[in-house]
């Protein structure tokens, strides 16, 4: 963005500063010619100044005549042959008003225009004058031409004095100075972003009566490179001079800026001989200030303040000192007095924090917030801070630049280093630094400025402790948070290295005291409002970096973080935040006996950190969590933690990953037989949790061969047994009991539901069980139930589970605010279940409420409930078919297949069979609304998918194959007979190779037996359409007699 955009955006209030012209000359001869110069200077972008606009005035006419003129860049004397009017000359020599004007001019040392009437010019009026008038004026004239012959110019007429005046303007430009910078900072790469503050710096210098603007930030931000790019080209047009100067100890004090200052705004004539002291300079650059519209920047303002002077002495900790207030003579002085300045000029302030001089004091702040106190340059924001990376030659995507750039605040100087070393040292790749690497020792410039940062560190010895602290924290604590840490490390024991003065870390005054310098130096960033502490990140990686005991504090951030306690109704990760937080500083630690405690360790009612995070649907945390330890873990705690992982994979249907990490754990538990209890658990729960892995692969046979042999374990001879034990195998039943359902074995799906169903009951009935949850527990036994009750076709007492189920998860929902993804689970079963009772406006109810609930559980994070919400739109799709809400139904079938396709899962799982069931339901449904052409369905390619997935997966697949199919046949029937019977023929066809072997399934059972009804309904119709339904009829007695 340009000058020229900046200002457009700002309107037309802003105006060009046009230099100010004192045109002088008598009235009654030459005021014709008086305004045809005006004119010619408005033209120009000038503004005249004449004597007729002043107001009146009590002082001496010179005093008021030298204020005035003193204003002006330059002075135009139009001189003729009239001496005019004069005022009394108090004793002294006569001279005329304009006489007078042309000699404030030279002694005030102003570029002077000199135009002589010729005598054969027509004046305004030629009635002579007193002779003596006469010859005072001719004196005055031959003195102008004797010491200004240079630049006197005659004029004839109006004409030729508008030819010398048109001729003059060009070279009145000069009177505009251009900007001026006594050092110029480190040229920048790439300036990106910050386009806001440039309005808002432009808006504060035109707009705002405020003299003052400060630009805050914390050091490396980025003030610098902002208000020079302003200052070189987003500079408005509005100053008469532009003038920029950094600050400096040494090289550039305050005494120097207000020598270079002067002699520029004096355009070279400033001679210090005359004003040796400062407060007399001070005044005199406050003055040019006042008299025309000027801009100064000054760099680094904090340079000149106490604190920083007083870097290197010794003081005590706590020394009583404003360290914001000035470290070199008549710099508050200056600052006071510019604060009085209202409009035209302003003086921008760069600074790492506000001068106490201006805390009372008017003045604006950049960047513009509603609060002033809180303003400060932030970060760049998300698409500048990918231009710069872009730029510096960066070569990754977007999202990974963003990824890596919010590692460091987005914070510009750091992306600058970070950006020019992957360029330079690997190929513009970023992979180097998405771990913790220290910028800071790659880069002499921001080591040497962060070093002169450390050593101007108000109240040094505790701002260094404070930071060292504050920069091992890897959450942004609160004030409350920190202050209760520090009171914590007084008296834990062991910790005393880590104490400073016992008052900073007691005294709530004292902290907040030594806080508040930091948050005025903009150290850190301290929000009133969320009470939170913002660290710097490059102050943050300085102290990382350089800190001797970043072992010391880490353990002790991560004991702390461990003893806290974690509610028992714990439902977010910000509640379980203390003991994820504790095992990171563990880690940074090294020290894996608390790691291990972070994660093994109850938190609450028997539950572990893993174990939380798998029933909230925080998988991705749990999964990352135990990956940054897994590989440094010493058995047996490794095997713990693969068994962890192995089931937050599964969770999530990565479940080639889950086989691996339980396959790993249980080879090393089998041979390594321990005889705790604890441990044959863990065993247990290895077998149970890759069984559950392997019946999502869709292979319910191996699932339950684990299964078996998890409840092996367990039946061993122990001297007592555990409720813990006992829910573990109550469990493992309930898995099994799936897995049999999935293999279509529905009575034995049903008795081990039954039986887990007492073992939690009697749980629960005892009170002395420590296991959360026994409710859903048992709700999770009784919607699998009603599964197997249910393709069992026991509909009664399948609703009847359901129902219950529904009831406790509810009753659950209520007392405990619970996430849980069971209780729209039930209500998408039992509409399933009303559906197939041809029940479909009540089926269509709780498929609502289950989209709802799911839907509901995806917005808020839960990983495990994408799959569940995309089986709720395609059970609805069904639904609604039956209803004859075809639109409704294309649109959760759509839905359905997207979700699908988000997810990540084996081909060989069941969702490829979720997927097969859904394509099976938007088949039928395109052929009802004639999307397809009618063909022979053995033919279709979603035949040849069912029969890919009956190849890979096993015959049990067939049962849910001929239910869809089936479903989809009843809704086409009354729309093409035809194609239903093509359907069936093909469907008996596909079934034919794995009935000859002696395949046995109840539910397949089942399913060929609603298929034979609907079959028998229209015999006569179907059979003359080539179903065999005699042969039909033969395989389901066949079945049924395999089943028995």
């Amino acid at each position: 963005m340009d000058t020229g955009t900046t200002i457009g955006r700002l309107g037309n209030s802003i105006k060009a500063y046009a230099p100010r012209i004192f045109v002088s000359s008598t009235s009654r001869d030459l005021g014709t010619y008086r305004q045809l110069v005006c004119h010619e200077l408005w033209v120009g972008d000038y503004h005249p100044v004449v004597q007729e606009h002043f107001p009146s005035d009590p002082r001496r006419l010179s005093v008021f005549l030298e204020e005035q003129i003193d204003r002006c860049d330059a002075v135009i004397c139009l001189i003729g042959p009239r001496f005019g009017e004069a005022p009394d000359p108090q004793g002294g020599p006569l001279r005329s008003y304009t006489q007078l004007e042309y000699d404030t001019a030279r002694k005030l040392e102003k570029d002077v225009y000199v135009f002589l009437a010729s005598p054969e010019c027509a004046l305004d009026d030629d009635t002579p004058e007193a002779e003596e008038m006469r010859r005072l004026q001719q004196a005055y004239i031959e003195s102008v031409q004797r010491v200004d012959q240079s630049i006197c110019k005659m004029f004839s007429s109006p004409e030729d004095l508008r030819a010398n005046i048109v001729r003059l303007v060009p070279l009145l430009g000069k009177l505009k100075q251009g900007r001026n910078a006594t050092q110029r900072p480190s040229p920048y790469p790439y300036f990106a972003g910050r386009q806001l503050e440039l309005q808002q710096l432009t808006a504060s210098a035109t707009q705002s009566e405020q003299c003052v603007i400060v630009v805050l930030g914390p050091p490396g931000v980025g003030k610098t490179t902002l208000a020079w790019e302003w200052f070189a080209k987003h500079l408005p047009e509005a100053f008469s001079a532009a003038f920029w100067c950094p600050s400096d100890e040494n090289q550039y004090t305050f005494d120097v800026f207000l020598d270079y200052a002067l002699e520029y705004l004096l355009r070279g004539k400033y001679d210090k001989r005359s004003c040796p002291g400062i407060a007399t300079r001070v005044q005199m650059l406050v003055q040019q200030l006042l008299d025309r519209p000027c801009l100064l920047v000054i760099d680094g303002m904090e340079k000149w303040l106490r604190a920083w002077m007083m870097r290197r002495e010794s003081l005590p900790a706590a020394a009583p000192t404003d360290g914001r207030a000035e470290g070199q003579e008549g710099v508050d002085l200056f600052l006071s007095q510019i604060a009085l300045i209202s409009g035209g000029s302003h003086v921008v302030l760069t600074s790492r924090v506000l001068p106490s001089m201006l805390d009372t004091a008017p003045h604006s702040a950049i960047p513009v917030m509603e609060e002033v106190k809180e303003a400060r340059l932030q970060g760049l924001d998300d698409e500048a801070a990918i231009a710069l990376l872009r730029e510096l030659g960066v070569r990754a995507s977007p999202e990974e630049m963003l990824t890596v750039a919010k590692r460091f605040d987005k914070h510009p100087l750091s992306l600058t280093i970070m950006g020019k070393l992957a360029v330079r040292n690997y190929g513009g790749s970023m992979d180097r630094f998405r771990s913790d690497e220290w910028l800071i020792a790659r880069d002499q410039k921001l080591t040497q400025l962060l070093e002169e940062m450390q050593q101007a560190l108000p109240a040094r010895q505790d701002s260094e402790h404070l930071l060292d602290l504050l920069a091992r924290f890897i959450e942004t604590p609160s004030y409350e948070r920190f202050s209760t840490f520090l009171r914590w490390l007084v008296v834990a024991s062991g910790r005393a290295g880590l104490v400073a003065r016992p008052t900073l870390h007691l005294s709530d005054d004292a902290l907040r005291e030594a806080l508040a310098i930091l948050d005025d130096w903009s150290l850190i960033a301290w929000d009133r409002k969320t009470d939170l502490l913002y660290l710097s990140p490059l102050v943050r990686e300085h102290f990382r970096r350089i800190s001797s005991r970043s072992l010391q504090v880490d353990t002790a951030l991560a004991e702390w973080y461990l003893a806290a306690d974690v509610a028992p109704d714990a439902q977010s990760l910000q509640d379980v935040a203390s003991r994820i937080l504790g095992f990171k500083h563990a880690l940074r630690a090294q020290n894996k006996g608390l790691g291990n405690k972070a994660i093994l360790a109850p938190m609450s009612d028997c539950c572990s950190l893993c174990e939380w995070l798998a029933q909230w649907g925080h998988q991705s945390t749990g999964i990352d969590l135990l990956s940054s330890v897994v590989a440094q873990t010493e058995q047996p705690n490794r095997s713990l933690h693969l068994v962890s992982r192995g089931a937050l994979y599964q969770d999530l249907g990565k479940l080639v990953p889950a086989r691996d990490d339980l396959t790993k754990a249980i080879q090393w538990l089998d041979g390594n037989f321990w005889r705790r209890y604890r441990h044959r658990e863990v065993l247990a729960g290895a077998y149970m949790n890759r069984g559950n892995a392997n019946s999502r692969s869709a292979n319910p046979a191996q699932a339950v061969s684990d299964l078996n042999r998890a409840l092996q374990i367990l039946s061993r001879p122990f001297r007592r047994h555990r409720q813990n034990h006992r829910i573990l195998v109550a469990d493992i039943l309930t898995n099994r009991g799936a897995a049999n359902r999935d293999l279509g074995h529905l009575s034995a799906a049903e008795r081990d539901a039954t039986e887990a169903m007492q073992v939690l009951l009697a749980c629960l009935a005892s009170g002395a069980c420590p296991s959360p949850r026994l409710n859903e527990r048992i709700a999770r036994v009784m919607i699998n139930r009603g599964n197997a009750r249910a393709n069992g076709r026991q509909y009664a007492a399948a609703d009847d589970d359901y129902r219950q189920a529904i009831q406790r998860l509810t009753q659950e929902a209520g007392s405990t605010e619970s996430k849980s993804s069971l209780l729209p689970l039930a209500h998408a079963m039992r509409g399933l279940l009303l559906s197939d009772t041809g029940r479909h406006e009540e089926s269509r109810t709780e498929h609502d409420v289950a989209v709802t609930l799911l839907s509901e559980l995806v917005s808020q994070g839960r990983e495990d409930c994408q799959i569940l919400l995309g089986l709720a739109y395609a059970n609805r799709a069904e639904t609604l078919i039956a209803l004859s809400d075809l639109q409704g139904a294309g649109e959760d079938a759509d839905a359905a297949t997207r979700l699908y396709k988000q997810a990540a899962w084996e081909d060989s799982s069941e969702l490829a069979l979720w997927g097969a069931a859904n394509e099976t339901a938007l088949w039928g449904l395109n052929h009802i609304l004639k999307k397809i052409p009618s063909a022979d369905p053995g033919e279709s390619g979603l035949f040849r998918s069912w029969f890919a997935l009956r190849l890979a997966m096993g015959p049990h697949v067939l049962a849910l194959f001929v239910r869809e199919l089936t479903g989809v046949i009843r809704l086409v029937h009354r729309h093409d007979a035809p194609f239903s019977a093509q359907a069936v023929v093909a469907m008996l066809k596909m079934l034919e190779k794995d009935l000859a072997t002696g395949y046995a399934s109840e539910w397949l059972m089942w399913e060929l037996h609603d298929l034979l009804q609907f079959v028998a309904a229209d015999k006569g119709r179907l059979g003359e359409l080539g179903v065999p339904t005699e042969r039909l009829a033969a395989v389901v007695r066949d079945l049924q007699a395999r089943v028995r």
